[in-house]
């Protein structure tokens, strides 16, 4: 059973998945959310798997995002909202995401192929709803899964 399946295995229960600020995500929501979120970045993407940024900070939503990008195929870069611009447009170069997923409530002018919003992702949520996505993207085994851009000795972006 590999992580997926076994995250999956609580859907179908009200356990509590993720708790922020004075919310909870239970299992199942973080299933069907990640099905749906999963389902539009496949049908943007298709067999591309180029890494997804997913800008934000420990809001549900981010733990979503994760998720679908793993299930749609592709390694997330997690980078957190407090990063400033310029480093966040080095990693994006750097890195080649086609895709940044912005949890922030602000809006990034960042010249991207497709930034989604919480808006968007909000949209996206309701038009996707109960879409599940072919279990042949998911990433599997030695498949990386996420990507850290550390600043290191020479204060440019490495991705590990």
């Amino acid at each position: 059973m590999d992580f997926i399946d076994s995250i999956e295995s609580y859907c179908t229960t009200d356990k509590v998945a993720h708790i922020y600020r004075n919310s909870n995500l239970t299992y199942k929501e973080l299933k069907t959310k990640s099905d749906s979120i999963a389902a539009n970045i496949i049908d943007l993407f298709g067999e591309d798997n180029t890494p997804i940024i997913v800008f934000g900070h420990k809001d549900h939503l981010m733990l979503i995002s994760f998720l679908a990008c793993v299930k749609s195929g592709h390694s997330y870069i997690p980078v957190d909202s407090s990063t400033p611009i310029t480093r966040l447009k080095d990693i994006l170069f750097i890195s080649g995401a086609k895709l940044i997923i912005n949890i922030s409530d602000n809006l990034i002018d960042i010249q991207a192929d497709i930034t989604l919003n919480k808006s968007d992702i909000e949209e996206h949520l309701i038009q996707y709803e109960n879409k599940i996505p072919d279990i042949s993207y998911r990433l599997k085994g030695d498949d990386v899964y996420y990507i850290i851009y550390p600043s290191g000795s020479t204060g440019k972006p490495k991705g590990e």
